[in-house]
Formats: C-alpha cells, structure tokens, sequence
C-alpha cells in the first residue's frame, strides 16, 4: 500500500512540476511576443522622433507646432527610455526562483511591457498624425 501512494505521491508531483513550468512558460512566450511587438513599434518610434527633431530645428515652424512637435518628442523619448529600462532590468532566466515567484515575476514583467507598449503605441499614433500634416 505504501508503495502504491508513494507511486501516485511521485506521479502527482512530477505532473504537478510540469503544469508550473507549463505556466510559467506561457507566460514568459507572453511577456517575449509583446516585447518582440514593441521593438517592431519601436522602429517606428525612432524614425518618427527623428523627423520631430528635423522639424524642430526649423526656425519657420509656428510656435504652436513647435510646442507640439517638442511634446511629442519627448513623449517619444520617454517611450523610449522605458523600453531601454525594462530590458536592462529584465531577467529571461527565472529558473532558480520558486513557481510562485516565478509567477509574480513573470507577471510584474507582462503587466509592465503592456504598459510599455501603450505608451509606445500612443506616442507613435500621436506623432503619425501631427507628422502628416507637415509633410514637406
């Protein structure tokens, strides 16, 4: 009998280990699809803050323009700079943590490259639009 439970004991907790890895590479593919997402809008970023500082060093660009295209810019660089910072800070390698830290890091690291992603998703929309209106 008791070879029998510590069988089944054995059985559960191998199962049991593999649905936890299970988890938590689900959502460490989530946080990795989302950040590869936010890299692709981050070329889109870049281009975009570049030709709002082009536009800036006009010296006939309308004050109002000018306050506008400078928000933005620094809208785009704080997008930017919070991309950078999750990278650097980011840890792929979560292995020796214990499944519930894992979890609740891996779930920290989602919940802040979506807030990444928003900011960088607004910024580019943002300044999309203002550039179409000064195309040369």
């Amino acid at each position: 009998m008791k070879k029998i439970f510590a069988a089944a004991l054995l059985t559960l907790t191998i199962f049991g280990c593999a649905d936890n890895k299970q988890q938590e590479k689900e959502v460490y593919n989530k946080v990795i699809e989302l950040h590869d997402k936010v890299m692709a809008d981050k070329d889109a970023l870049i281009k975009n803050k570049m030709q709002l500082d082009t536009l800036l060093a006009q010296p006939t660009l309308a004050v109002k323009d000018h306050d506008v295209a400078l928000n933005l810019s620094k809208t785009a660089t704080a997008a930017d700079s919070a991309m950078d910072d999750w990278m650097h800070h980011f840890e792929p390698d979560y292995s020796a943590k214990p499944h519930d830290e894992a979890m609740k890091y891996l779930n920290d690291q989602h919940a802040q490259i979506v807030k990444i992603d928003s900011l960088t998703k607004t910024a580019v929309e943002a300044s999309n639009k203002f550039l179409l209106t000064h195309k040369k």
